[in-house]
């Protein structure tokens, strides 16, 4: 593997000098948003913050993405798989500098940006994001009705950042292979250093990836769940998300969580406001419409790409996903054309579109898959038949 050559000397000087004085100062925050911002260059780090954490759960390091609540739909639901996330803020758990835990100024660099790089990099939170959200939808027979409010967006924004800051997190997996896997990390010389530091938190911290509480997917749901049923969740969602601020050692947690209830404790203002913000609320929903119906359109080019995918379609697997793609495809203009005031013109369209798309999920039902690829050299004999020779 050809390596890559970076000084990440300030970064681990940072960390050693952390390590020998058992916690990270201000000046230290202040030198790694530079540096951090000198290394992930197309990207910005807002902050770096150091959490005294002495009697909550270990949790090691978040990075936290900056969403901003008018694109969420962009995110979550569009077919761009350019989009990034570029902007951040770096939480480290004082329980790194820990002795007992052993851990070494290069080993929690490696960790920094392993951690960083996964969320940064490229568009792969986004797409993983959208592929979890598709496969819960098509499971549960559901579709992702857009609002105007923005209190509402911000359910959907939480729900997106802490999936990011766990999808691919050390923190949040036990597959050390998976974790090793990182080129990125390779390239610049500090896989060894990945390795050693993942098996020392593993190793001290058994326990931290075991119950349903450390499901890196458990916020996730629980948001898309709360956003669906705001009238019956309400309630309950204000009661667990105080109990879960009052557990958690992080300030990132406890600031996107505190947010979060003041967001759900507004929402009924919405509803009082309506009146009074008419026109401003028509012209929301009309910039909200042209909006759907541009993700539509995009979902309307999908099925040439779908229709080639499918005539060479040969292992289960990708029968699959291509399967759940469709599924989603076919609810999502269903209920386009059932919630939208559409002309006749229009009605016609999105119809044929999602007659288009169920005769594909038809041939596709219809067609021969394997349950795994077969490789090999076959050859074809010709038949034997007596006194032919």
């Amino acid at each position: 593997m050809r390596k890559s050559h970076y000084d990440f000397t300030s970064i681990n000087n940072v960390f050693s000098e952390a390590l020998s004085d058992g916690k990270m100062s201000a000046s230290h925050q202040r030198t790694l948003v530079r540096e951090l911002n000198r290394f992930f260059s197309d990207s910005k780090c807002m902050n770096v913050y150091y959490t005294e954490n002495i009697s909550k759960p270990f949790f090691g390091m978040i990075i936290c993405p900056s969403i901003d609540d008018e694109n969420i739909y962009a995110y979550l639901m569009g077919t761009d798989e350019s989009l990034r996330l570029t902007k951040y803020s770096v939480e480290i758990d004082s329980h790194l500098f820990n002795p007992v835990l052993g851990l070494t100024g290069k080993e929690i660099t490696a960790i920094l940006l392993h951690e960083i790089g996964h969320v940064v990099n490229d568009a792969t939170p986004i797409i993983n994001a959208r592929r979890y959200l598709d496969e819960y939808l098509a499971k549960n027979n559901e579709t992702l009705k857009m609002t105007d409010s923005y209190h509402y967006r911000e359910i959907l924004a939480y729900a997106l950042k802490d999936f990011v800051s766990k999808d691919r997190s050390i923190f949040y997996t036990s597959n050390v292979d998976e974790v090793l896997a990182d080129d990125f990390v390779r390239t610049y010389g500090y896989g060894a250093y990945l390795e050693s530091g993942m098996n020392k938190i593993l190793k001290s911290n058994s326990k931290l990836y075991q119950g349903e509480m450390n499901d890196k997917f458990t916020s996730f749901i629980w948001s898309i769940q709360l956003y669906k049923h705001m009238q019956y969740r309400r309630i309950p969602a204000l009661r667990m998300l105080n109990k879960a601020k009052a557990l958690t050692g992080s300030r990132i947690e406890k600031a996107e969580m505190e947010n979060l209830i003041r967001r759900i404790n507004r929402i009924d203002d919405d509803v009082l406001m309506e009146g009074s913000l008419s026109n401003i609320q028509n012209k929301i929903k009309n910039r909200m419409r042209k909006m759907r119906i541009d993700n539509m359109r995009a979902l309307e080019d999908d099925y040439y790409e779908i229709n080639m995918r499918i005539r060479n379609v040969e292992d289960e697997d990708d029968a699959l996903y291509l399967m759940r793609q469709l599924n989603t495809r076919i609810s999502l203009v269903t209920d386009f054309i059932e919630s939208e005031d559409l002309s006749s013109s229009e009605h016609k369209r999105w119809q044929d579109c999602l007659d288009r798309f169920t005769r594909l999920r038809t041939d596709l039902s219809n067609t021969m898959v394997y349950k795994s690829k077969d490789y090999g050299i076959f050859v074809a004999y010709p038949d034997i038949q007596q006194d032919r020779y």
